[in-house]
């Protein structure tokens, strides 16, 4: 006996449902069986390199030596930042330079200032108006203040991108590639099924947190109830899962072994900093692509879920847009912002799928076949096509000092150097402080016994095998990560006749030691997880304001000093042409190329100063106009946020990862005093310089950059001791 609406008599419904049932299975089995072709991405190539450095001018610069007390606004100076102590008056009479701390100073209009150390390099060169000028508004103007400037813009800049066009990008791939696992999982059973659900419920937590910005709400009850509109896809196990990965996401505090991912996962790493904190889109981009850097596949031992990755790439039509330009342009700005990938991506594994699957055809169901899985594994386990054994939808990426870091590595004898440190990374282009220092760094970082052994040397010829001044410049400008390099490479600690006396002092070479190290953890990471804003120790005075015209007499001129480093000038304008190239070729940020927009109003300062440079080092007179423009110049602006005119963006100070456990921080800036004598002219010029620390910590970056956040704001905490290669930076009493 049966119940319900009785079926109704018709002599030609039963050939129609017969032949309706026909052509459903014949649909079904043409969709299990029909072939996939796989499909690779075609990237578009970067920008040529910039022209390369022109030779500067033969070193005439000269200068008389002449003591501190001679310095013409030596008094003035001193009234203005308090007076020296004995051992530092010697320190700056005998090396012509001399870091201390910065006068504390109380803040006023904070509103006014987007970064700490660019408002107060701002305000040392006083008021706009002549007659207001004085003495001690002698501004030295060294690299460390354009490299922060440009890291600050470049960090801002990015992410901005990652908060815009990359983040939709983002949306984009994971909506595509999900309904195209959808549909090839449907009629799948078995095992095939099993493999297609697991990666759907690995897309499906990143699309629920990127959904939080479709309807607002960005906290964990809309991603459930999110989770419960567009879960029903998956098995109720697979649902559970997804929801115990979004809670602890979202919670930012639990350790374990993932649902979905292989290895343990401190969730710790998926809470916002920064720019990322402050609006629902950077939370979006920040939790997802921290997802998406962890989630990937071991071929040798998840090759079915790498293999279906690749065929819902290439399934065809889409059945929910088409997720492949989106990856493809996604890629391509990741390789410009970020630097090359140090796993295997679409066009890697594709490719090696092509060549090492070894099957006539791809179908929906061919991850759950065992002869083709253990092919693979097999190949995966001889292959060495990728730095690391992972497939990933965005490959992960090392920051500059890992990617550097890593080829050391390979080029140490055995399995590698001892713990890492970023003293190893001038090494590489043979800085001469570094060279000397790092036998002492190996020492420290050796195990017992060896660990007291202060002389411990490099394997013989290593040096020069691992130099790195010889690389191309396609090399160097494959990404803004590599285009920095050639910026390091100008500050070399080693300058003789023709230069000024504080840059032959043997000091000087732990100066650009700092610069180039407080400057490698000011760049931005790959994912740039910026600490949030800190209010410094000691805060700005608001940057000088225009003031209306007065009929007092003129000032006396000012005259600063422009560090005369022509190499190191033209490296960083090379460094913007790239960048503006690279932003015109992904049609990223175009008011900032145009006349007035932030990058065209940077390289001109850039390019006056070195103008100044190439003057002073030629040993020609400077004009008026050029100090005053020493003087006056500005570069707060740089770092306003994206898009908010006006908008706060207090400074960042930098917290980078420059190896596992080993980082790379900055503090406030130092006061930098430098005696010049150029022109006829004994004075004493005022800059500021990087502070930079290392140290090691096993806690995850976003718990170290609070606990830096927390030093750097407390005055009762202290920061950890200087790094010992920069001994000779403070001033000791003799032995």
């Amino acid at each position: 006996m049966t119940t319900g609406r009785p079926v109704p008599k018709s002599p030609w419904l039963r050939p129609v449902l017969c032949l309706a049932f026909f052509f459903l299975t014949q649909a079904a089995a043409l969709g299990s069986e029909s072939s996939i072709t796989l499909k690779e991405p075609l990237f578009r190539p970067l920008p040529s390199p910039p022209a390369p450095v022109p030779k500067g001018p033969k070193s005439a610069f000269k200068e008389a030596l002449f003591p501190l007390s001679a310095a013409e606004n030596y008094q003035e100076v001193m009234a203005a930042i308090g007076p020296l102590s004995p051992l530092e008056a010697e320190f700056l009479g005998k090396n012509r330079f001399l870091l201390k701390p910065r006068p504390a100073r109380p803040a006023s209009n904070p509103a006014a200032v987007h970064d700490e150390m660019l408002a107060e390099f701002d305000n040392l060169g006083g008021p706009l108006a002549e007659h207001l000028r004085r003495p001690e508004h002698a501004r030295f103007v060294g690299p460390d203040i354009f490299i922060h400037a440009f890291s600050r813009y470049l960090t801002i800049r990015q992410a901005a991108a990652e908060t815009g066009p990359m983040l939709e990008l983002l949306r984009q791939v994971t909506e595509g590639l999900y309904y195209n696992a959808a549909a090839l999982r449907a009629g799948r059973t078995g095992q095939s099924a099993i493999v297609w659900e697991k990666f759907m419920a690995q897309l499906l937590v990143p699309l629920l947190i990127l959904g939080q910005t479709e309807g607002g709400g960005a906290d964990i009850s809309a991603a459930l109830t999110r989770l419960d509109a567009r879960g029903r896809d998956l098995s109720p196990a697979l649902t559970a899962r997804v929801r115990t990965e979004l809670r602890r996401i979202y919670q930012e505090k639990d350790y374990g072994l993932p649902g979905l991912i292989q290895g343990d996962m401190d969730y710790a790493v998926f809470r916002p900093q920064g720019y990322y904190a402050a609006t629902p889109e950077g939370r979006a981009y920040f939790r997802a692509a921290t997802w998406f850097q962890r989630l990937g596949w071991d071929p040798r031992t998840e090759s079915a879920e790498a293999l279906n990755f690749a065929l819902a790439l290439s399934h065809d039509p889409p059945a929910r847009g088409d997720p492949r330009p989106a990856l493809t342009r996604l890629l391509e700005i990741s390789d410009f912002f970020y630097g090359p990938a140090r796993t295997a991506g679409w066009a890697e594994w594709t490719h090696f799928l092509m060549k090492e699957a070894g099957v006539p055809e791809f179908t929906a169901d061919i991850a759950a076949e065992a002869e083709v899985l253990n092919r693979l594994q097999a190949a995966a386990l001889k292959a060495d096509l990728f730095p690391a054994p992972l497939v990933q939808i965005l490959p992960r990426r090392l920051n500059g000092p890992q990617l550097l870091s890593e080829e050391l590595a390979g080029l140490w004898p055995n399995s590698g150097p001892p713990p890492f440190s970023a003293l190893w990374l001038p090494v590489l282009w043979r800085h001469g402080l570094a060279e000397e220092t790092i036998g002492r760094q190996l020492a420290l970082s050796t195990p017992e016994p060896a660990g007291n052994r202060l002389n411990f040397q490099t394997p013989a010829g290593f040096l020069e095998k691992a130099s790195l001044k010889d690389r191309s410049d396609d090399y160097w400008f494959s990404s803004l990560a590599t285009a920095w390099w050639p910026v390091w490479t100008s500050l070399t600690g080693r300058y003789g006749l023709g230069r000024p006396l504080y840059m032959r002092s043997w000091p000087f070479a732990a100066k650009e030691l700092e610069t180039i190290l407080g400057g490698l953890a000011d760049l931005p990471a790959p994912l740039a997880a910026s600490t949030a804003p800190v209010p410094g120790r000691a805060g700005p005075a608001s940057p000088p304001r225009p003031e209306m015209a007065s009929d007092q007499p003129q000032a006396s001129l000012v005259k600063g000093f422009v560090e005369p480093n022509p190499v190191f000038w033209r490296q960083m304008i090379r460094l913007v042409r790239f960048t503006m190239a690279g932003f015109q070729h992904f049609e990223l940020f175009p008011e900032d190329l145009k006349d007035g927009g932030a990058l065209i109003r940077f390289l001109r300062r850039l390019e006056r100063a070195a103008e100044i440079s190439d003057k002073e080092l030629a040993g020609e007179a400077l004009s008026e106009d050029d100090y005053e423009f020493i003087r006056l110049f500005h570069l707060d602006w740089i770092a306003a946020p994206h898009g908010q005119p006006g908008a706060r963006s207090d400074q960042v100070f930098a917290v980078s990862e420059i190896w596992p456990s080993v980082f790379g921080a900055t503090a406030e800036p130092w006061l930098i005093l430098v005696l010049v004598g150029n022109e006829n002219s004994p004075r004493l010029t005022l800059g500021l310089a990087y502070n930079h620390y290392e140290f090691i910590s096993d806690r995850p970056r976003p718990l170290v950059e609070e606990l830096w956040r927390e030093s750097i704001r407390s005055p009762d905490v202290p920061l950890p001791p200087k790094n010992f290669w920069y001994e000779s930076l403070w001033p000791r009493e003799p032995n």
